[in-house]
């Protein structure tokens, strides 16, 4: 018996995105599930469709997260019709994020006139994979009651299990970087971000001096984690919000070449969002760590 799920989301801004329509068709135990996104100005509409009755609603925060990496916001829940009837209650009771007004620079028109079904199965996979590293990312990112601080050592803590992940993959080799004891070959948290950083992260900190922001965020994550008020070499209150944006767009550029797609598509993208985050926050862009 086919079911049917409609969703409508509305902007929290006054923003416009722009009018497109993405669609995906997948397989899930023989059920052919066909899902249609269409984004016009202020508001976005999602129509799923399955041959045989199945959790739509499940499939619908499958489709939210993944338009997320794009666009780097979530829409204000204001329609939900299942099978033709009322069920704005099944989104009351789901993790707040999704309903979050916080907004970040990230690619937003990447996915206009692509087909990105291929990259949607994917995520199906990897989504299942991350599970709560990547609710961690989204309730950091996202959560509205929470300091930019402790989001960046919320954000940062997801990359030491990504890490491994890579290395499993032959993806990234993670060796000791700039121990203070030259002698000390253990492979510690700050190792393992590094790898990260100078894997998928050169443009994105292209214009920082990269030893300086890894050991000031490392110790701020240090100190918020293990409740040690005795680091002081940490980045100030400016520079957390600063490079928060830049760890963001970093752990989304490893997903999304996770997804299949090639940095050298993501990178006019990632280029344009981090120099309208540097015009539109100059007070924080004066406070970065520079690259001498």
């Amino acid at each position: 018996m086919e079911n049917k799920l409609y969703w409508k989301g509305l902007l929290h801004d006054e923003g416009v995105v722009g009018v497109w329509e993405n669609k995906y068709d997948f397989e899930k135990e023989e059920n052919h599930i066909s899902i249609t996104v269409l984004r016009k100005l202020k508001y976005i509409d999602v129509t799923i469709v399955a041959e045989i009755k199945t959790n739509l609603v499940e499939i619908l925060f499958n489709v939210l997260r993944f338009e997320n990496l794009f666009l780097g916001y979530f829409y204000k829940t204001e329609a939900l019709i299942l099978d033709e009837d009322m069920a704005l209650e099944r989104i009351d009771a789901v993790l707040p994020f999704y309903q979050s007004a916080v907004k970040w620079l990230l690619m937003p028109n990447f996915t206009m006139d692509r087909d990105m079904n291929v990259e949607f199965s994917n995520w199906l996979a990897l989504d299942r994979k991350l599970g709560i590293i990547h609710n961690m990312f989204l309730y950091a990112a996202y959560a509205k009651d929470l300091t930019n601080d402790v989001k960046l050592a919320l954000i940062l803590q997801t990359f030491e299990p990504i890490s491994k992940d890579l290395v499993e993959q032959g993806k990234i080799t993670i060796t000791p970087h700039n121990h203070k004891n030259v002698k000390d070959s253990r492979i510690i948290f700050g190792d393992r971000v590094f790898a990260i950083m100078n894997c998928y992260g050169n443009d994105i900190f292209r214009e920082d001096d990269i030893d300086v922001v890894l050991e000031k965020s490392v110790n701020l994550r240090d100190k918020i984690v293990h409740l040690d008020r005795s680091i002081k070499e940490t980045l100030n209150g400016k520079q957390a919000t600063y490079y928060l944006q830049k760890f963001i767009m970093l752990y989304i550029t490893v997903i999304l070449t996770e997804l299949g797609i090639e940095y050298n598509q993501l990178r006019p993208e990632i280029l344009k969002s981090l120099e309208k985050w540097k015009c539109n926050f100059p007070e924080l862009y004066a406070m970065r760590i520079k690259l001498l």
